[in-house]
């Protein structure tokens, strides 16, 4: 009997240690899993942050390149309105030029016809 209950003990007590055993393992193998896990979050959070930190450089480049393509096409439309007025301008000093030109003409040719016809006179 005391055979019977010593074996009846030790395979309880194998029985408790396999049970042990095995919860540890379970146990080991959960944690495992949650570092795991933990650690596939954190990358994907990572990722998802170089992707939004890409995403923004991209967005400012974007919009610091419409912005400098904005001040061009002022400049270039400030630089055509300068270049514009500088050609009337200078249109109007030739034709105003040509005018004097024609008038002093026109009173030399006077000058000279009235010279000729006190001459005839």
């Amino acid at each position: 009997m005391n055979k019977y209950a010593a074996e009846e003990q030790a395979a309880a007590e194998a029985a408790r240690s396999a049970a042990r055993v095995m919860a540890e393992r379970i146990e080991a193998r959960k944690r495992e899993l949650a570092e795991k896990k933990a650690a596939e979050e954190a990358e994907a959070m990572n990722k998802y942050a170089a992707e939004e930190q890409a995403a923004a450089r991209k967005r400012e480049l974007a919009e610091k390149k419409a912005q400098e393509e904005a001040e061009a096409m002022e400049a270039a439309r400030v630089m055509a309105e300068r270049i514009e007025a500088r050609k009337r301008e200078l249109a109007e000093k030739k034709a105003q030029e040509e005018a004097e030109a024609m008038n002093k003409y026109a009173a030399e040719e006077q000058a000279a016809a009235e010279a000729a016809r006190q001459m005839q006179e």
